[in-house]
């Protein structure tokens, strides 16, 4: 007989064709030709172009009680040889396919099957059971060419390499959730193109152990050019995320720790643009262009916010080497912890500026929208002033020295990734040690305008105090100035975008204010004058300052100066007196 195009022969037993009958029959369908089969299924019961050839010899067995509810066993084999499939776009898809499978009204096994998928070996053993509810047991093992199947993506990724497989599946089809999988997944030679970066990522050798419904890795280790990552990762309950976006039942986590040698974020990155992060917060934070544009706008085209993880992650990172140029930094080492939309940074520790840094920091992604609360504390510690300054103020190297700072604070980041200036809270201080001041604006200004040596602000022993930053500004709270021949306090306001709003209060040697002409000269002063100078006085300078930190505007108080001079030349001149009223020895 003929099903469909399906020729059969076999023979068979009826048994009490007047009672209740039984049935044993045995058939079988001699060689098939699958493509020819296939054509004759209806159009829609099969994905859209795939194409498949070989052969099949389909045996079957019915036996067993007919009529009154009762229904006969069907149990069979499918014998396959030289099964072959194309898709869309890729032929040879699957090549050398042979197997047997077996088959009953509840049961599909595939015994075993063979072949070569997408050139590189692959063998299935499988199980399916419950057809009204799946479930599947079954073992798959082979290689696989991740560049041939990237091409059956509709957006092909650039990936390179070979991934050895040895897996067990089991679970109900309907609830992919359940489903666990074990077994290790072996990559070799793998190479990655990410877009945004200047170099590959490449796995020369690593397992990924798959738990059930987890995984492992044990120290992969990644190159990227002239940098490295070696990760370790334990995740538990993470598969049935990422098969059905659902968790229900399972408590997913994840742990990991990264470790680097070298990280160079120069040689990795494919942006060849000129502003680094730091320049475009600065400039955020000053309400001033780069180049013509927005900084927030650069930032949006940079970057991208981060996804907000699923699962629960902890972890750590440690890099030996740390390169973002100009900045360097070494020993680099903190603690990752992210749940419930908060993404933590915990006990960072490094070397940075050439000085020690510490600190924490904490991301509130929980609103899932912009703009996302940020909070942070950190101190550096013996660094290079310079360094610090030239990367993240506008005040360039104009200082040199030592440095101590330490700050507390919170702002808001919105989608450009950058602080929002009136969100920007904090409180701190500083302290620059040993340094001078090398083509400082505010100083070069200053002793142009007053025709004070140079010398005078060429060094200082320190500089500093506390600091608040509020409504877009720093506030210096009486910072302290302690130089070889000037000292002295500094308060009041400079504004993020460069507006100065600022008090010195000095304590100028005579000498200078005479050689600036600030001095008062004429008959009978001069004696005074003379021996205030010789006595290496100081006299109390106050100095308001305005405009802008690139063209200050300086107000000499003159009659806080007249006072602070009448006080002196009183006291240089009632000396002298009684020099002149020395009684005779």
């Amino acid at each position: 007989l003929e099903v469909g195009d399906v020729p059969l022969s076999g023979s068979g037993v009826v048994r009490r064709l007047t009672r209740e009958r039984e049935l044993s029959f045995a058939f079988e369908s001699g060689d098939l030709d699958i493509a020819r089969l296939l054509a004759a299924v209806p159009e829609g019961r099969l994905p859209t172009g795939v194409r498949a050839a070989g052969h099949a010899r389909i045996s079957a067995h019915v036996h067993g009680r007919v009529g009154a509810g009762a229904t006969p066993a069907i149990t069979g084999t499918v014998e396959l040889a030289d099964v072959s499939a194309d898709y869309p776009g890729i032929d040879r898809v699957l090549t050398d396919g042979e197997g047997s499978i077996a088959f009953s009204l509840d049961t599909l096994r595939i015994e075993s099957f063979s072949g070569r998928l997408l050139g590189r070996p692959v063998s299935l053993r499988l199980t399916v059971s419950q057809f009204d509810d799946p479930v599947i047991d079954g073992k798959v093992t082979g290689e696989i060419d991740l560049a041939r199947i990237a091409a059956l993506r509709e957006d092909p990724a650039p990936v390179q390499g070979l991934a050895s497989i040895d897996l067990s599946i089991a679970g109900p089809v309907k609830h992919p959730e359940r489903v666990s999988v074990t077994g290790p997944i072996r990559l070799s030679d793998v190479r990655y193109e990410v877009p945004s970066l200047a170099v590959p990522v490449v796995i020369r050798s690593a397992t990924i152990s798959l738990t059930g419904s987890g995984l492992v890795i044990e120290r992969m280790p990644i190159d990227l050019g002239g940098s490295d990552l070696t990760v370790t990762l334990r995740a538990r309950d993470v598969l049935p995320v990422a098969f059905a976006q659902s968790a229900a039942g399972h408590d997913p986590s994840l742990r990991f720790t990264v470790h680097s040698r070298r990280l160079d974020l120069g040689e990795l990155t494919s942006d060849t643009a000129t502003f680094g992060y730091s320049s475009l917060m600065s400039a955020r934070l000053a309400g001033r262009q780069l180049d013509g544009r927005d900084p927030a706008q650069i930032a949006r085209e940079r970057y991208t916010l981060p996804l907000v993880p699923p699962v629960p992650i902890v972890g750590r990172v440690e890099i030996d080497e740390f390169l973002n140029p100009p900045t360097e930094a070494r020993d680099v080492a903190f603690d990752v912890v992210f749940a419930d939309g908060r993404l933590e940074m915990r006990k960072l520790e490094g070397k940075v500026y050439e000085g020690s840094i510490q600190g924490s920091a904490t991301l509130d992604f929980s609103s899932l929208q912009p703009p996302f609360p940020l909070s942070y504390s950190f101190s550096l510690e013996r660094a290079r002033a310079d360094a610090l300054l030239s990367r993240w103020t506008r005040l360039g190297s104009g200082i040199t020295g030592g440095l101590d700072f330490n700050i507390t604070g919170s702002t808001t980041i919105d989608e450009s990734l950058l602080p929002v200036s009136e969100a920007t809270d904090a409180r701190g201080s500083v302290t620059f040690s040993n340094g001078e001041f090398r083509d400082f604006g505010l100083t070069r200004a200053l002793v142009r305008q007053f025709n004070i040596d140079p010398g005078l602000f060429s060094s200082f022993h320190n500089l500093g105090g506390a600091f608040a930053i509020a409504g877009g500004g720093f506030v210096l709270n009486g910072w302290r100035l302690n130089a070889p021949k000037l000292k002295g306090t500094i308060s009041g306001r400079a504004g993020f975008n460069g507006a100065l709003n600022l008090k010195l209060a000095l304590d100028v040697p005579a000498s200078v204010l005479r050689d600036a002409g600030l001095l008062p000269r004429g008959p009978g002063l001069n004696d005074l004058v003379n021996r205030l100078v010789g006595g290496d006085k100081t006299v109390a300078l106050s100095i308001g300052v305005g405009g802008t930190m690139s063209s200050p505007v300086f107000q000499l108080d003159t009659q806080a100066l007249q006072a602070a001079l009448q006080k002196e030349l009183q006291k240089a001149g009632e000396d002298l007196l009684k020099k002149l009223l020395r009684p005779p020895r």
